[in-house]
């Protein structure tokens, strides 16, 4: 048994020896046969019995291992499993040490056993949504934003649980949701009434004065996804979009922009919800239209080319009709003097030609470099003679293209030189 032993394992402990003595003594009242079962001292040890069976199992199946604060439907499940298995093994024991106890009084003390354990370990959890809530201020309840929920779904419910017992990271006070399911209208969840539909939102806000608004959309399968129709998908996300921008409005102090919000917002959903019942009265109109298709009329002569051409007539129309005629021909010489007669610039020249212009003071910006008139070489080697100067350090490039020269480099290298 991995029983880790703390302040509230013993306390537990306690509480289901207590518990096992009150089931059983309860259970003889109720049935009557106090003075039979209790009319000696004894039937104290004998109790002892059952209740070292229910620690022992308890134990076995780590159930003083669990945080009973975050109990769940299977922890009460297991509650009733034990309860029950340790019961028919206390049973069969006490019969083979020759103790009798009526059947009836097993059975009674069954159900009140179930109800003592799992009322104490129910009893963390009650503590523990209910600390923050008696904790609370008057001042930290007036700063909570009154709160509508979007879904009463297993995510609304999460939400709201969470909002109803003060969790810091869920702020807000609950006050009505609505879900686009109408079988849910008039329902309750945690306390908090399910009033309408996503269209009933512009109303319900005016009429609780609603500060926030928190949208719990649960996750859908991928066959709902398939069936969803797009374009009301679309609507929705952008709709939930604005109401998550709203929410981080709503949070900050009274603001112009979220009262704008808050209008753009309300006019978008009447206008949605106006667009809806228009769209519904013209479907219902169009189910009754009757729609007639003629059939398409034959086709007058063959179908076929029956002509026939040369083939290389059909390429030669071919390349006519794509533009490639022209590939075809051979290149004369005029289309290649261009490339032939173009001047050579090298480089250094151009080197050259940029630290004249830069000691006589003619050259002064990067844009005086490159002439439009100039050849395609000419631009080339001049942006690679800029690029070698920048590298040497021969040339700055200071803010709105402005070329300075660095006369400083000059002197260091003479200065290496002597050295």
């Amino acid at each position: 048994m991995d029983i880790r032993f703390t302040r509230r394992t013993a306390l537990l402990i306690v509480c289901d020896i207590l518990a096992t003595f009150l089931s059983y003594y309860l259970a003889s009242v109720l049935t009557g046969l106090v003075g039979e079962v209790f009319a000696t001292h004894e039937i104290y040890f004998i109790l002892g019995v059952p209740a070292v069976v229910y620690i022992c199992l308890f134990a076995a199946f780590k159930m003083y291992n669990n945080l009973w604060e975050y109990a769940s439907i299977d922890d009460a499940i297991r509650i009733v499993i034990m309860v029950g298995f340790g019961t028919l093994v206390s049973a069969v024991l006490l019969w083979m040490l020759g103790e009798w106890i009526p059947i009836r009084i097993y059975f009674v003390a069954l159900f009140l056993m179930i109800f003592f354990t799992g009322g104490v370990r129910m009893v963390f959890r009650v503590i523990r949504s209910k600390k923050r809530v008696i904790a609370a201020t008057p001042a930290e309840n007036q700063k909570r934003l009154r709160t509508l929920v979007v879904g009463a779904g297993e995510t609304g419910s999460l939400a709201i649980g969470r909002m109803a017992s003060r969790d810091p990271h869920m702020p807000g006070e609950p006050i009505i949701a609505v879900d686009d399911n109408p079988s849910k209208r008039k329902l309750r969840i945690h306390g908090v009434e399910v009033m309408g539909t996503s269209d009933d939102i512009p109303r319900l806000v005016e009429r609780f004065d609603i500060q926030q608004i928190v949208v719990a959309i649960p996750s859908a399968t991928l066959d709902e996804r398939k069936r969803m129709d797009m374009e009301v998908a679309s609507e929705f996300i952008d709709m939930a979009a604005h109401l998550v921008q709203m929410k981080s409005a709503l949070l900050l102090p009274r603001s112009p922009e979220a009262e704008r919000m808050k209008a753009e917002l309300t006019g978008r959903l009447i206008e949605y919800s106006a667009c809806k019942e228009v769209a519904a009265k013209l479907g219902s109109r169009a189910s009754d239209l009757y729609t007639a298709v003629r059939q398409p009329m034959p086709l007058v002569g063959a179908a076929e080319y029956t002509r026939r051409h040369d083939p290389n007539l059909l390429v030669t129309a071919w390349f006519n009709l794509m533009g490639r005629n022209l590939r075809k021909r051979k290149p004369t010489q005029e289309r290649f003097e261009p490339l032939v007669t173009a001047p050579f610039v090298s480089v250094s020249s151009r080197v050259s030609h940029m630290l004249r212009g830069l000691l006589k003071g003619t050259l002064q910006k990067m844009n005086q470099l490159f002439n439009p008139e100039d050849s395609r070489s000419t631009h080339v080697a001049t942006f690679l003679a800029l690029l070698e100067l920048i590298r040497a350090g021969r040339i700055k490039v200071e803010d709105e293209g402005q070329l300075n020269l660095d006369r400083t480099h000059r002197r260091n290298k003479e200065a290496s030189a002597h050295e």
